[in-house]
């Protein structure tokens, strides 16, 4: 947020409402959502990919969510996922902030002419509009708008597979805001495209799944890390300070 640098959100929370606060990035705050609400085993790993406005991932290993040491695991934007893409604001070209969010997937349909005028949505009442749209025409079989969400999903497999062959997980989910609008083609396409960028296809497959919280898998899972900071045990809990 403009002007904001180094609040101490948390503590005055807590000061304002007399009550403990716990603060948590939201993607994070969603894979602890569905470890709590789809229980695995203890060992359980995956990676959550979070389609909201912006993508974001987080870790879950041995059934933990894993915060990262400033709490901001998951920082995905700029991984390259086509380096024929568009600019980015980064320097580089085809990173996942410009081809793989719902505004870039808008911005793709509208070359592609899959709405019949050239209006380039930008404000996110917009965006959400035609992206809802998008999903529709293609659900109807408009092929225009099959082929823009295969593209999109390609190049999430790209981001999918970098991140699974890096952190060697069991199985990857996909959740958000806008992920029920995209399950049907993702979940058509990502899985074989996985299996083939794969670094461990010779011994596994890797599951793909969507959450299974819905929509709201970042607030029922904001509710959740409260649950887990109060409730779960952790070894690390029974140290003492040095």
């Amino acid at each position: 947020l403009v002007g904001w640098h180094r609040v101490p959100l948390r503590e005055v929370l807590a000061d304002a409402t007399g009550l403990p606060v716990v603060l948590e990035k939201d993607t994070t705050s969603a894979a602890v959502g569905e470890l709590w609400t789809r229980r695995e085993s203890a060992d359980d790993s995956f990676v959550f990919v979070y389609l909201g406005t912006g993508i974001g991932a987080a870790l879950a290993r041995d059934g933990e969510a894993v915060p990262g040491s400033t709490h901001n695991i998951g920082e995905i934007g700029h991984i390259i996922v086509d380096p024929d893409g568009p600019s980015c604001s980064c320097g580089s070209r085809g990173c996942v902030e410009v081809v793989c969010t719902p505004q870039a997937i808008v911005e793709q349909a509208e070359r592609s002419g899959v709405f019949g005028d050239d209006r380039q949505a930008s404000d996110v009442a917009a965006v959400h509009e035609r992206f809802s749209r998008l999903c529709e025409r293609a659900a109807e079989g408009d092929e225009a708008a099959v082929g823009v969400l295969r593209q999109a999903a390609a190049h999430i497999t790209v981001l999918t597979a970098a991140l699974t062959n890096m952190l060697d997980v069991d199985r990857v989910v996909f959740g958000g805001p806008f992920w029920a609008r995209l399950a049907d083609v993702y979940l058509r396409e990502i899985p074989a495209r996985l299996d083939r960028a794969s670094a461990t296809r010779a011994v596994r497959t890797l599951p793909v799944d969507g959450t299974v919280v819905g929509d709201d898998v970042g607030a029922v899972g904001a509710g959740c890390v409260v649950l887990d900071s109060v409730l779960s045990p952790r070894a690390s809990d029974l140290l003492l300070d040095s």
